[in-house]
């Protein structure tokens, strides 16, 4: 029995180990919002944050931004500066579908 609930045990620890690794090459999420407005022709898409208000979102990195929609719900993680325009612009690392 002892036996049993040590291997359980491990698996368990380890597999919520892996299971925390899976980002930690992004770091924490820069922005969360909704999708409100897709522009296919300059390759964006607009976010509207909550916290932070509305980015235009660069996809020009990411695989398949045909993928997004207007309503979805989104995690971005920005790579380099923000343009504080209004709405401010940015451009994606990795773009993480929500619902």
């Amino acid at each position: 029995m002892k036996k049993l609930f040590f291997t359980l045990t491990s698996l368990l620890i380890l597999t919520f180990l892996f299971g925390c690794l899976g980002d930690a090459e992004y770091g924490t999420v820069d922005r969360h919002g909704e999708i409100i407005d897709v522009d296919r022709a300059a390759n964006r898409i607009l976010v509207n944050d909550l916290e932070e208000g509305r980015i235009w979102v660069d996809l020009s990195d990411i695989d398949d931004p045909g993928r997004f929609h207007s309503p979805l719900e989104v995690n971005v993680w920005l790579d380099g500066p923000v343009l504080e325009s209004d709405p401010a612009q940015g451009k994606a690392k990795k773009v993480e579908v929500i619902k």
